[in-house]
């Protein structure tokens, strides 16, 4: 994860709005917020600024790049080891609930795609344009590195907070409303291959959770 993606995933902490231009208009859409634009962008700024304080400290065990939209990767994998486990982190304040941490990472990748995605989100006006007539520098404006993200991952987050479907959930509404609209994103970002993978991904949690519900 990008270090520009990384915060305005904490953004959505205290605001449930996303900057990118392209908000929902529906009235009905309950992750619509009346936070300002400035004061969002002002949030995002302070947030940024907090994390690289946060990760110039540790530089040792974090790899950041100078390019905030360019992965961060660990350096040393028995740093994770060490967070997830209870026994070896007996700290509350370091120790890392993984299957919580990933509900919380597919609830806000949520909020970004109902609140950023909509019809024709890159404002192209031609339906039948090809995908190698769009330039990225357009596909970059409309669509940053959070929403990016958000489209690419949401699934694999999910899939880890081994959380159950439900009909009239938050998936179920999601893919109700925007499902198009997140394939035409996944397309604009040369991503919809992974559409697959995510949907096989979906129906095999669902399979799981409806035979459990019977057993029970």
């Amino acid at each position: 994860m990008s270090l520009s993606a990384l915060a305005h995933l904490i953004d959505l902490r205290g605001s449930d709005n996303s900057d990118d231009g392209n908000s929902s208009q529906d009235s009905d859409n309950p992750y619509r917020s009346d936070v300002t634009h400035y004061d969002t962008q002002e949030a995002h700024a302070q947030n940024k600024n907090e994390i690289l304080s946060t990760l110039r400290r540790l530089r040792s065990i974090v790899d950041t790049p100078d390019d905030e939209n360019s992965p961060m990767r660990l350096i040393h994998k028995s740093f994770p080891d060490f967070l997830l486990n209870k026994k070896t982190c007996t700290d509350t304040r370091f120790h890392i609930d993984k299957e919580k941490t990933h509900e919380e990472l597919f609830e806000q990748c949520l909020i970004i795609m109902t609140t950023g995605l909509k019809k024709d989100v890159c404002r192209l006006q031609n339906p039948g344009m090809f995908m190698t007539d769009v330039s990225l520098d357009t596909v970059d404006l409309y669509l940053k590195e959070h929403t990016r993200y958000s489209c690419r991952f949401w699934v694999r987050h999910l899939v880890k907070s081994k959380a159950e479907l439900q009909d009239g959930g938050k998936v179920h509404c999601f893919l109700r409303t925007h499902f198009l609209y997140w394939l035409e994103a996944l397309a604009l970002i040369h991503a919809l291959p992974e559409c697959i993978y995510m949907l096989s991904a979906l129906q095999g949690m669902l399979t799981v959770s409806s035979y459990l519900t019977m057993l029970l």
